[in-house]
């Protein structure tokens, strides 16, 4: 899983994104636990609201089902007390006193039927074709004269004379009866009364449910009759339209007029209306909604408080240890002990980490150690072995009587000897991949005066001055790496050894200048200037510029250090060297 999530980030360049975005917050181990918990927490999440959802339908599909019930209940009720009705008003209209014109016995008739119609039924009547009440179960004949009453403008009266069929009315409040009634009406079709009406008032507890809390209509073709609750929990006017023209039982979840949702039941009855039950789906279920969401926010209450614990714990009992070692490598340095503090409360796998290595640290310091014993002890044996190699030419020099031949022998030891002293201060110093040059310089230099029987004005020996005719000026506080001090060491050599041997003649006395310096005229910081001076008698023909092997050894020198070499015989022999790397 994780693979393939890395696959697609990376594929999606979301993984780029996210690095640069919030890189610094990623990367820590308690947000990234934080996650993995949160991405892990998620199917639970989705499982936790699912199992919800699929509650809440149950008991909407639970509801839905009480609303048929008290649907099937409450229209089994209508349709036998509006077939009682029917078959009373149908009896009614076929008895003599309704056929007669004069009504006689019309009124007797009417109270025997509302004896035998039972509860619901609340009055029985006539009505002439004018919409004049004629008969009625209510009033007396002497009533019904002196105060007419008509009932052209009720919804009965005009569908029972537009249908010539049993029909309803709306609900309404009866003028005679002051009671919540609900009126159906028949037509009588025989003899001289053709044209009369014959209707019978029900209350509306006919068409009630007797379940808790369900909403009641009668739905005629158009408008409504409230028979149970209130008009708000109606639905809207496209449902109660495909209600109206749906001759099939409906069952339908829907929200009313007030908001609220609702199970909706409905079913056609006798005499062209429906009837249509409510069940409210809140009221019943929202105590057992609300433990749901309260379930689901203790869930989330809960992956809150253990999210937080997680990365707390991450950040004292992984990150901080990490820290504390990350912190003690920072500051480790060969040589010391690595030894880091604070991690008692670590991890096994930290506490291993920090182990490994200080172990680590200890090998290496002791290869190091190694290493620089024997780097050491190179330098010691080549040291000795140059030794070896300048005495051997020395005392070969001394054996010659040819001039020249031991002139050549002595140059030979001088760079012979240069070499094992550049040696000896590698070892000194301890580094070995740089060295000072200011000491080495100083006592190269000796060294060539006291192989040429020489000794340096103004030096102090045994407490008195040194009585040398030729004076010594050095100005070299630069560090050079090993490979470049061979060749500045060997250009000193031979400028000061020719400068020894030609520059004074004959007791004459002067100066050598030795400067090493960083920077300069055109030169960058991290490029140094070697001059040898001195202020001696200079070239016979200042134009040769020297073309003996040591000229063209220092050339090569120069070379070798990336400078430029420039030489001047005039007034003294001047030799610079410009672009040396140093570094220091």
């Amino acid at each position: 899983m994780l693979p393939l999530a890395g696959v697609i980030l990376r594929a999606s360049g979301l993984r780029v994104y996210l690095i640069r975005r919030w890189g610094k917050w990623f990367g820590q181990i308690g947000v990234r636990m934080a996650l993995l918990i949160l991405v892990s927490a998620v199917p639970m999440l989705v499982m936790a609201g699912d199992l919800a959802l699929r509650a809440y339908d149950d008991r909407a599909a639970a509801t839905l089902e009480r609303a048929t019930s008290a649907r099937d209940e409450a229209v089994g009720r209508a349709e036998a007390n509006l077939e009682t009705v029917r078959q009373l008003l149908t009896t009614l209209s076929l008895s003599a006193p309704v056929l007669d014109p004069a009504l006689a016995g019309c009124h007797d008739l009417m109270l025997q039927l509302k004896q035998i119609g039972g509860d619901p039924v609340i009055s029985f009547g006539v009505v002439e074709g004018t919409g004049r009440i004629v008969c009625s179960s209510l009033r007396t004949e002497a009533e019904l004269n002196s105060q007419p009453f008509y009932v052209t403008k009720r919804t009965w009266f005009q569908r029972v004379s537009q249908t010539h069929e049993f029909a309803l009315g709306e609900n309404q409040v009866g003028a005679m009866s002051g009671t919540q009634i609900i009126v159906a009406g028949l037509p009588v079709a025989r003899g001289s009364a053709k044209g009369r009406i014959v209707y019978a008032g029900l209350r509306v507890s006919a068409f009630a449910s007797p379940a808790e809390l369900v909403s009641a209509w009668v739905l005629p073709p158009t408008g409504t009759m409230s028979v149970q609750g209130g008009e708000n929990a109606l639905p809207d006017p496209g449902r109660l339209a495909a209600v109206r023209a749906s001759k099939a039982r409906m069952s339908f979840t829907a929200r009313g007029q007030d908001g609220m949702n609702y199970a909706y039941a409905s079913a056609a009855l006798t005499g062209n209306a429906h009837l249509l039950l409510a069940y409210p789906l809140q009221i019943r279920y929202a105590r057992k909604l609300h433990a749901v969401l309260w379930r689901i926010a203790a869930m989330g209450a809960l992956l809150l408080a253990e999210v937080t614990v997680v990365v707390v714990g991450a950040i004292y009992l992984v990150g901080r240890p990490l820290q504390l070692l990350r912190n003690e490598v920072r500051r480790y340095a060969p040589g010391r002990p690595f030894a880091p503090h604070g991690l008692e409360l670590a991890s096994s796998e930290v506490r291993e980490l920090a182990d490994a290595f200080a172990a680590a640290t200890k090998r290496l310091a002791e290869h190091e150690m190694r290493q620089e014993l024997l780097v050491r002890e190179i330098h010691h044996r080549v040291k000795n072995n140059l030794q070896i190699v300048a005495s051997l030419l020395n005392l070969q020099a001394a054996r010659l009587r040819q001039p020249e031949a031991r002139a050549e022998f002595q140059i030979a030891r001088d760079r012979v000897q240069a070499l094992a002293t550049l040696h000896r201060h590698l070892t000194s110093q301890g580094e070995g991949s740089s060295i000072a040059m200011d000491e080495f310089l100083a006592e190269l230099v000796r060294q060539m005066f006291g192989a040429m029987g020489e000794k340096i004005a103004g030096e102090m020996s045994e407490g008195e001055p040194e009585g040398g005719r030729i004076a010594l000026v050095l100005d070299a506080g630069l560090l050079l790496p090993a490979d470049q001090a061979v060749p500045v060491a060997l250009i000193v050599t031979e400028a000061v050894s020719n400068a020894l041997k030609y520059a004074f003649p004959d007791g004459a006395s002067g100066t050598i200048r030795i400067t090493l310096e960083r920077g300069g005229a055109g030169l960058p910081d991290d490029a140094a200037r070697l001059e040898v001076a001195d202020d001696g008698v200079g070239w016979i023909d200042p134009e040769a510029g020297g073309d003996g092997i040591g000229m063209r050894l220092v050339k090569g020198f120069a070379r070798q250090l990336g400078g430029q070499l420039s030489v001047c015989g005039v007034g003294g022999v001047s030799l610079v060297v410009d672009g040396i790397r140093a570094s220091g």
